[in-house]
């Protein structure tokens, strides 16, 4: 289900916004966080070997200070913690580093957790900052803390091999709690464009409650469709959720041309709290624009050129040759990707024997690997992306001769996803725990 979904979500060429009403504010769970507190050595209490000073501070008045001038030295600073097994921690520490130098993580902190027979379960392991920067967060969210863990930690170190001068300040270690929703528009898959073969819209929705205290009884899943202009509530089904996966729908007869918003959210039956809600743009368009598209994708997810469905058969391409498009165009392949960017003379020769290209134009936005040097900026992509060669291209239907695009992570000029559109980042994985075990 998880690659069906993917591949999916790549034709809509959309994301949802994620919102969370719920101001659920877990407590820090470290003793001294900002180091504030200190013995009469210097050394921070609840902690331990590391000593505070009191001439750099991220906040307050003091931080933690360590200094390694010898690679093969290896000392931590820690501080038990009370973790609970099956829960995840979201950490945070603001590090200032001089001269942090070597092959490992840098100046960083880490969570372990043992057993009651001091067994090594898991832990946490971001990486850390390198040479010599101001004040900078390292933020994080663990894996859930094995079953059996007794004996848990927050750590901050510099691995063996790393030498240099390293301060922390303000640790911050909080229960984290996924987020209880996610949702995939799946009809219309096409960019959110409501067509008038398009009956319902449909939206696949997983709940994942085991951070909430809540039974699937316990919760209710509301579909909303607004107008984007007014937010005027067109339709609105509210029902319990039969599973952790079921698909939500919404008819579609009736509604006028224009743009809305597709809002599903989670909601806590005892009180109507919001947990969270994600919303999906969609769009009925005129229906005068459609007999002018020279091709689009329709309803029934077809490919559309000159009115007439077009199925896309074809393989990838390293260059474009005459010699290998005469033997191409015979036989049953009647496209081309290429790896590269064709020139308009190879697009010309394309056409010239029958074959369209598939003409990615995920390229050309800024930040993306192989974006050209010219394209300066977000703004720039879109104007870019339309002088791309046209005949015989299968491009986003922004292009007059277009059809479709690359499936490899479809966008279009309109939309350019970035990593504020991720409402999670995937766990680091183990490296190892600190202690060597």
């Amino acid at each position: 289900m998880r690659y069906t979904l993917a591949f999916v979500a790549a034709l809509s060429c959309l994301v949802p916004r994620a919102i969370s009403a719920d101001d659920w504010q877990p407590p820090n769970l470290v003793q001294n966080p900002g180091f504030e507190e200190a013995a009469a050595d210097g050394k921070p209490v609840g902690w331990g070997n590391y000593v505070t000073v009191a001439d750099v501070a991220h906040a307050g008045q003091r931080s933690l200070f360590y200094e390694n001038a010898d690679p093969k030295r290896y000392v931590l600073c820690s501080q038990k913690i009370a973790l609970t097994p099956g829960k995840a921690y979201e950490v945070s520490v603001w590090v200032k580093t001089e001269g942090i130098a070597g092959d490992e993580s840098g100046a960083t902190l880490c969570l372990e957790w043992y057993g009651a027979d001091g067994k090594y379960l898991g832990g946490y392991y971001p990486a850390g900052f390198k040479g010599t920067n101001d004040w900078q967060r390292l933020t994080g969210v663990s894996g859930r803390v094995a079953k059996g863990a007794v004996n848990c930690s927050v750590l901050c170190y510099l691995r063996e091999g790393i030498t240099g001068k390293a301060w922390w300040d303000d640790v911050e270690v909080r229960q984290w709690r996924r987020p209880p929703l996610d949702t995939l528009l799946t009809r219309p898959a096409y960019r959110g464009e409501i067509l008038p073969e398009t009956k319902q819209l449909e939206v696949f929705a997983r709940l994942d409650l085991q951070d909430w205290d809540l039974g699937l009884r316990q919760v209710a899943l509301r579909t909303e469709l607004h107008r984007r202009d007014t937010g005027e509530v067109v339709r609105s089904v509210v029902r319990t959720p039969p599973g952790e996966e079921t698909t939500l729908k919404l008819p579609t007869k009736g509604l006028a041309p224009g743009r809305y918003d597709l809002r599903i959210s989670a909601e806590r039956k005892r009180d109507g709290l919001e947990l969270e809600s994600e919303s999906w743009p969609v769009s009925v368009p005129d229906p005068a624009t459609l007999a002018g598209r020279k091709s689009f994708i329709d309803g029934h997810n077809r490919l559309l050129i000159d009115g007439e469905r077009f199925f896309p058969l074809g393989m990838y391409w390293g260059g474009i040759t005459e010699e290998d498009l005469k033997l191409y165009a015979d036989s049953p392949f009647n496209c081309l990707m290429p790896y590269g960017a064709p020139d308009q003379a190879q697009m010309d020769l394309a056409q010239r024997y029958g074959l369209k290209v598939i003409y990615s134009v995920k390229d050309v936005y800024f930040g993306s690997a192989y974006c050209p040097a010219e394209v300066k900026s977000v703004r720039m992509s879109a104007p870019t992306s339309r002088r791309r060669p046209r005949p015989s291209a299968i491009t986003p239907r922004c292009s007059p001769g277009t059809s479709t695009t690359s499936c490899r992570r479809s966008t279009c000029p309109a939309w350019k996803p970035t990593s504020s559109g991720c409402r999670n980042s995937t766990p680091a994985t183990r490296r190892g725990s600190c202690s060597g075990k």
